[in-house]
């Protein structure tokens, strides 16, 4: 599957828009504006107790070792010069200290501080409980305590809080149940209590929030159902609930949330069937729902969420077939449905979805041929149509994917040859294909991308010669072709593909010299050259190539040595020669091929002896690799021939070792002799 996690692209943080900062800006505007009269009130002091609220701070959470501290424990007057620290009218407002280096437990004392509306101790290293007496301070808007290492459970009594606008206690070791008094925070917008180890159910009393515009609880062990009243949180629009444990179908009611623009309840336990409702949330921007238990099918009524840019659906036994009506959603750009039990074909009318980016139908039952109509989604980054049932050749319409980067089309059933328009998509990386039964040669125009980095083509039927030359593959970094039908020698410009880390090519019949450009690969980690006829002298070569791939020439099928004559009769001779070490001896032969000299002075002035073919009217075959001899029958007496040997390795189904082809190697040296009278 693609490296792509959907939390990290599109988690919480990522929503902070221009449109959420502005929203963010108005909520502290009153406060900013308030502050300009701060400099009026520098030199006055401040009440003793919240003097004593700040001195207690700084002793209790380590002060001394803050990163900033500027002004603090100075003279009576000074306190609203502190650093952190916001006054109006000689009172603390405004008490800021974020990444600041605290540790320790918050001061009890800190509940005097009657006027603070706005306290952020986000990212230190703040211990001990939530603490009940925060309900004390009446004037507070908002209360950052993330990112730190608070404990135990959420108070209760924070419920009693009148104007509390924001809560953020992400990121720290809270337990316990959500309390359901928090319902009572009529003022509350945004919630955040993800990364914590918070369980039980969600509280139905927090549908009663009518103003809350944020509820985060991902990744806590949230249990049981979705409230049923969930559509009466009007003005919610982001809902992030993915990475817990709840249970149970979608409510009706959900249908109801008209402002709701983020749905994230990925990686739970919801079962049942998606509500036709769904298709009511037209605000709706973001809908992942993947890693549950959904089945059911895919509502056609999703086709008018006209604003949904991101649908994630994928790992869910849904079943049913692709909707046509997907087409519509004008504005979508990635559409997740792999390992969802789909079945048939892709609709043509997908053509229409002009924004999308991403395609992603890996691990279905997906069928029929890829349709011409692919080509028009000219916007498309990464198709993964991996693991599903696909025929037919590939369209050359995949040529006008201009922005394509990622096809991965493994394991289907995808025939014909690579369409050699793959070579105008300039911006491809990566094509993963194997394990199909596509044919023919590997066009030169895929060999000279000048992006791409990987290409897997491993058990298909890929024939003829790899491509060389000038500027092919010169930002390889992955090359696997195993099992296929590739002949001819390994390209000399490989040498040249600076990046190339993998070179992957067992099981072909590739001969020859291994080139020895590929000593010029600083970053080869991993290489196979196993199953093939390939060999080479150069000692340089030799010793990488042992330490990549060792035991490399024991699998190579090559012509044994030291072939000679041990005697003849006049309708017999005896050979021996030096066995190979192929390491499965018992699936290959040799075979001696003897033919007659044509006549006496044939060949008198030839420099070499050509050898005879392997059809040559006189041959034996061994039983396996073992043998080093064989005895040939059916010789003329008085008769002039030419003798060589081959080693033979069939083709074989062996699921550990396959190989498509039957490699025969180079004839051994010709042996020249006459058949005594």
């Amino acid at each position: 599957m693609n490296s792509f996690t959907e939390r990290s692209v599109l988690g919480p943080s990522s929503y902070w828009s221009c449109a959420h900062s502005q929203r963010f800006n108005r909520l502290l505007l009153p406060t900013i504006l308030l502050c300009l009269t701060v400099c009026s009130s520098l030199s006055a002091q401040v009440p003793s107790f919240e003097r004593t609220a700040l001195i207690d701070l700084y002793n209790e959470t380590n002060g001394a070792n803050w990163s900033v501290k500027t002004g603090w424990n100075g003279p009576p007057g000074t306190e609203c010069t502190w650093f952190g620290v916001t006054c109006i009218s000689n009172r603390i407002v405004d008490l800021r200290l974020p990444g600041n280096n605290l540790s320790g437990a918050l001061p009890s004392s800190l509940a005097s501080l009657s006027q603070l509306s706005f306290l952020w101790l986000s990212s230190n290293q703040l211990t001990g409980f939530v603490q009940p007496w925060l309900s004390n301070l009446s004037a507070l808007q908002f209360l950052y305590l993330d990112n730190n290492q608070f404990s135990g459970p959420i108070p209760v009594q924070l419920g009693n809080s009148p104007q509390l606008q924001w809560i953020q206690l992400q990121n720290n070791n809270l337990d316990g149940d959500i309390p359901a008094a928090l319902g009572q925070i009529s003022t509350l917008r945004v919630l955040r209590l993800q990364d914590n180890s918070l369980s039980g159910s969600i509280p139905a009393a927090l549908t009663q929030l009518s103003n809350l515009e944020e509820l985060d609880l991902t990744r806590n062990a949230i249990t049981g159902s979705l409230p049923a009243a969930l559509g009466d949180m009007s003005a919610l629009e982001r809902l992030f609930l993915d990475d817990n444990q709840i249970s149970g179908g979608l409510p009706d009611s959900i249908g109801s949330l008209q402002n709701l623009e983020i749905l994230f309840l990925q990686r739970n336990q919801i079962s049942g069937t998606l509500p036709a409702n769904l298709g009511d949330l037209s605000a709706l921007q973001q809908l992942f729902l993947s890693q549950n238990q959904i089945s059911g099918g895919i509502p056609v009524e999703l086709g008018r969420l006209d604003n949904i840019r991101d649908l994630s659906l994928s790992f869910n036994p849904l079943g049913g077939t692709l909707p046509p009506e997907l087409g519509d959603l004008a504005q979508l750009e990635r559409l997740f449905l792999g390992a969802a039990d789909l079945t048939g074909p892709i609709p043509s009318a997908w053509a229409g979805l002009s924004e999308l980016t991403g395609l992603y139908l890996f691990s279905n039952q997906l069928s029929g041929p890829i349709p011409e109509s692919i080509g028009q989604l000219n916007q498309l980054e990464e198709l993964n149509l991996q693991q599903n049932a696909f025929s037919g050749p590939l369209p050359a319409s995949l040529g006008d994917l201009s922005n394509l980067q990622l096809l991965n089309i493994q394991s289907n059933a995808i025939s014909g040859p690579l369409p050699a328009s793959l070579g105008q998509l300039t911006a491809l990386t990566r094509v993963i294909a194997d394990g199909n039964q596509i044919t023919g040669a590997i066009p030169s125009s895929i060999a000279l991308l000048p992006g791409l980095t990987e290409l897997n083509l491993e058990f298909n039927d890929i024939q003829g010669p790899l491509p060389d030359g000038a500027n092919h593959w010169s930002a390889l970094e992955r090359l696997n072709l195993r099992y296929n039908r590739l002949t001819g020698p390994i390209p000399s410009a490989l040498g040249s593909a600076g990046p190339l880390r993998s070179l992957r090519l067992t099981g072909n019949d590739l001969s020859g010299t291994i080139p020895g450009t590929l000593l010029d690969l600083d970053f080869l980690i991993e290489l196979e050259l196993y199953d093939n006829r390939l060999e080479t002298v150069n000692p340089d070569l030799i010793s990488l190539l042992d330490q990549l791939n060792s035991n490399w020439a024991a699998w190579q099928t090559v012509s044994p040595q030291d072939f000679e004559r041990v005697s003849a009769s006049a309708t017999t001779a005896s050979f021996s020669w030096t066995a190979i070490d192929y390491p499965l001896d018992q699936d290959g032969f040799y075979q001696v091929s003897a033919a007659p000299v044509p006549g006496l002075f044939s060949d008198r002035f030839q420099a070499d002896r050509p050898p005879p073919s392997l059809d040559a009217p006189i041959q034996g075959q061994t039983a396996d690799y073992n043998d080093a001899g064989l005895v040939l029958t059916g010789l003329l007496p008085d008769t002039r021939y030419r003798a060589t040997v081959r080693s033979i390795t069939p083709a074989r189904t062996n699921p550990f070792f396959p190989q498509k082809n039957t490699l025969i190697s180079e004839p051994a040296q010709v042996i020249e002799f006459v058949t005594p009278p």
